[in-house]
């Protein structure tokens, strides 16, 4: 658990890295374009969560394949967490990441502030499968997580979107 971990938070790392170094983009966009494209993105994202839009995101929408877990006990661990991490090569169930990249690109922050945002998206993915391990029966949290989605995944991508927007006035 451990080593899938630590591929998860180098996964976000790397992803924010290369998104905070992207953040040059939004310096040719008006502060007030910045702040009103924060808040529509949230608001957009927000409801999709709510199931009342509905519209896809760029995502690979497959799995890691299992075979890179074949690869040992701690490379496989290691790759199978790093490719959640960066979400790149995973499908993403909440719109919320994309909020974050995209703040990250047009905020410009500072390069402690991206990363605090990758390691958070690690850390998130670690903390579902932590949590499930520790539930004791698995298809019991299954359960109570797919009956709790429906405003959960809202909600936090409510809270994304508002922080988000936050940042952005902040930022200005």
């Amino acid at each position: 658990m451990t080593i899938f971990g630590a591929g998860l938070m180098l996964g976000g790392w790397i992803t924010a890295s290369a998104l905070w170094l992207l953040s040059g983009i939004g310096t040719v966009i008006p502060s007030p374009a910045v702040v009103g494209a924060t808040g529509v993105a949230g608001v957009l994202a927000t409801l999709r969560d709510a199931k009342v839009l509905s519209c896809p995101l760029p995502e690979a929408r497959r799995l890691v394949p299992e075979r890179v877990l074949r690869k040992g006990p701690l490379v496989g661990p290691f790759q199978f967490g790093w490719e959640m991490g960066t979400g790149v090569r995973t499908y993403l169930s909440s719109t919320l990441p994309y909020l974050v990249a995209l703040a990250l690109v047009l905020t410009q922050p500072s390069y402690v502030m991206a990363m605090i945002g990758g390691l958070a998206f690690g850390l998130g993915r670690a903390a579902m499968l932590v949590s499930r391990l520790v539930s004791h029966d698995g298809e019991e949290w299954d359960t109570r997580l797919a009956a709790s989605l429906g405003w959960l995944s809202p909600f936090c991508t409510a809270a994304g979107a508002a922080a988000g927007f936050w940042i952005a006035i902040s930022s200005q």
